[in-house]
């Protein structure tokens, strides 16, 4: 029998979490902004941590306030959790070994050395983790996959096994649950504006600094999940990709979503869907800055047709892509 069957394996669904209320915010935003992984260069090294909490400090009352307003409505813990039982349940019911599923954050609570330790304790011996991000970024997939890889320095840990999956952008099941839902939400316009609804997919943005090598798997990956969403979903549809980031004062690669929708609204595009295709679930990115800062501004944007799809964090699909991953 497989070593993977014969033990307790345990499927980590991580994140890169969020404030724990409002008086966290600040703790959030400095361990952000000090990760090497979001903001790889800084001119003095040696400065980082406190360039991170000036610029954390900088914004702190103005961000308590955004996650004051939504944060609370649609936490990403709560969605995540639900994502990991049902996950869990399915994995139960198709595999012949014992599953638990968790879930893990990178930057807020439960952290993931605390996630191991506990699931260590309860006989864990393979762990399987999964960053709620199909497309690799330093950022998100990177800073996640580092953290990991520090935990298991531990001594303690040596008969442990782990995989991290890093990528899975193109995973079969993963397209048909994005398809499905674009499907969906182009089928709630009136017939006789569906043809002409722009879609806009946007990507979490990757600060200025990376090697090319990195941003142009990155940017490539994202386009062959579109490419391969809009060919299942037999889309005729003109499309484009943007980014976005929560951290407004950075440079970030590729053109803002801002952008492109004033761009859009300049060539007389009068719908627009954004599809936020690198987030797997809703989370403050999508619930606090895109609802809030960017759909509120339709009308400076000259569309009056703008809404944004929800991740399909509640298809079935998804939690067999998440499955097909193991």
């Amino acid at each position: 029998m497989n070593y993977v069957k014969k033990k307790r394996t345990a499927v980590v669904l991580v994140g890169l979490g969020e404030p724990s209320g409002p008086k966290d915010v600040v703790r959030y935003k400095e361990s952000i902004l000090g990760d090497p992984f979001v903001r790889p260069h800084v001119l003095i090294e040696g400065l980082r941590p406190l360039t991170a909490k000036v610029m954390a400090l900088a914004t702190k009352y103005s961000e308590i306030s955004r996650f004051k307003e939504i944060m609370w409505k649609r936490c990403s813990f709560e969605a995540a959790r639900f994502l990991a039982e049902r996950l869990g349940s399915h994995l139960n019911e198709i595999k012949d070994y014992n599953t638990r599923a968790a879930i893990a954050m990178r930057y807020g609570e439960p952290s993931i050395p605390d996630v191991v330790a506990e699931l260590k304790m309860d006989g864990v011996l393979n762990f399987i983790f999964v960053p709620l991000f199909p497309h690799y970024a330093p950022s998100t997939v990177g800073t996640i996959a580092a953290t990991i890889d520090l935990a298991w320095m531990d001594p303690s840990y040596r008969d442990l096994r782990y995989r991290i999956v890093r990528e899975w952008h193109n995973n079969t099941e993963f397209i048909k649950a994005w398809s499905e839902t674009l499907v969906a939400a182009i089928d709630n316009f009136p017939a006789d504006r569906q043809k002409g609804i722009h879609l806009l997919f946007c990507a979490r943005a990757v600060v200025k600094g990376f090697s090319k090598p990195i941003l142009v798997e990155y940017s490539d990956n994202l386009l062959e999940s579109i490419e391969l969403i809009m060919a299942m979903a037999d889309g005729k549809n003109p499309f484009s990709l943007a980014y976005h980031s929560p951290f407004g004062k950075l440079k970030f690669e590729g053109r803002s979503v801002e952008d492109e929708l004033i761009e859009l609204g300049k060539k007389g595009v009068e719908d627009c869907l954004i599809i936020p295709i690198s987030f797997v679930y809703d989370n403050v990115e999508t619930l606090v800055d895109i609802d809030r800062r960017i759909l509120s501004r339709s009308a400076e944007f000259r569309i009056d047709g703008l809404s944004m799809i929800s991740p399909p964090l509640n298809s079935e699909r998804f939690v067999k892509a998440l499955a097909s991953l193991v």
